[in-house]
């Protein structure tokens, strides 16, 4: 989930926080440098620049693709469209992209999609290591020209290989492809577990499981685009989501820069923990809801951090998610210090709303 921050100087309340659900079934190394491969530029004969990043052809690549019954096309907008999806590699029938993986672990896997004209009318599957990462996927219904989706999947040493089936007489189309290590412990194997119910426990193989990522909130901010990012990721603004924006407003955004002990900003970076949202009373909650995939399991990671206080353990507050389970968060307990960000990972088990809520709310007991 994301991050979140509490305060109740001169009867307001304030937040930071960011939010990530992964759809399913950290703490990042300071060691940890951002890799240079894979980043697949698919059906091109040039590599693209998109950030830092050099996407390579995939035909000029240490890759190795599905060549037979594969064509290549052009995007019909390619003036308006961002030069890394304006050529994708069309498969006709079961297809796939193959990379070598030389150290196990966790990895980060984007596979980024146009929704030009040239490839609109495409229905087909996607899966990798196992695991069914996309099922009857099309982008008919995707209302902006682009779309990226990203997995955490567990690798082994030896080839990795992602799978394209088109669907009855459709093709599968792809546009380009990351493929690299995420930073160690990014991901815990053993976060607290919610029941429908409301019940709480310790939930064990998480690492087992594929994830993908639906939801990644940037609270009292703007939109994060790859550039602002230290993992080339992107965040969209929370606005949308809460429930009443007529208690919540933006904050002025903090000028310090957080004291990254328990995290890096592989975890964050500092845009995110930098902005929130106030509310100008402390007697109700500041809720935000997300859609997700009904009766399903997800992971929400929740990022926060402390400049509020001016001594340390005077603040805490409650973290709800949905109307059945609530923890009081005392940052001092967390991490012994002052303006030093951390976050907490929950397995949720969603119910047939289609949506999980997730608020902010007082605690009496908080001295500031």
């Amino acid at each position: 989930m994301g991050k979140f921050q509490w305060d109740k100087h001169h009867e307001s309340l304030s937040l930071f926080l960011y939010l990530v659900i992964f759809f399913s079934y950290q703490l990042p190394s300071s060691a940890y440098t951002f890799p240079d491969k894979y980043f697949i530029n698919c059906g091109s004969n040039i590599s693209v620049n998109v950030s830092s990043q050099t996407f390579v052809s995939d035909s000029n690549s240490d890759v190795s693709f599905t060549e037979q019954n594969s064509f290549v096309t052009y995007n019909r907008q390619a003036s308006e469209t961002p030069p890394l999806y304006q050529t994708a590699r069309v498969f006709r029938k079961q297809s796939s992209y193959e990379f070598k993986i030389n150290t196990n672990g966790t990895y980060l896997v984007r596979l980024h999609f146009s929704n030009s004209t040239d490839v609109s009318d495409a229905i087909f599957n996607v899966s990798a290591s196992g695991f069914l990462l996309l099922h009857g996927f099309t982008v008919q219904k995707i209302g902006s020209s682009t779309i990226t989706k990203e997995f955490i999947l567990s690798i082994p040493i030896g080839k990795f290989l992602i799978y394209f089936v088109p669907q009855g007489s459709s093709f599968a189309f792809i546009n380009a492809i990351e493929v690299f290590p995420a930073p160690p412990d990014f991901i815990s194997d053993e976060p607290t577990q919610i029941s429908r119910t409301g019940n709480s426990n310790d939930y064990k193989g998480l690492l087992s499981q594929a994830l993908q990522t639906i939801h990644r909130i940037n609270v009292g901010g703007p939109t994060l685009t790859p550039d602002n990012d230290t993992l080339l990721r992107t965040w969209l603004p929370d606005d949308s989501y809460l429930t009443n924006s007529g208690i919540a407003k933006n904050s002025g955004v903090f000028s310090g820069r957080p004291n990254y002990d328990l995290v890096t900003d592989f975890s964050a970076p500092d845009l995110v923990y930098r902005t929130s949202k106030e509310m100008a009373s402390n007697d109700s909650n500041i809720t935000w809801s997300y859609d997700v995939t009904r009766d399903a399991r997800h992971l929400i990671r929740v990022h926060f951090y402390d400049v509020i206080s001016v001594s340390q353990n005077v603040l805490s507050f409650f973290l709800y998610i949905n109307s059945n389970f609530s923890q009081n968060i005392n940052p001092y307990r967390e991490v012994g210090k002052l303006e030093t960000p951390f976050f907490m990972d929950f397995v949720v088990d969603s119910d047939d709303s289609g949506f999980i809520n997730i608020s902010i709310g007082p605690d009496s007991n908080s001295i500031v």
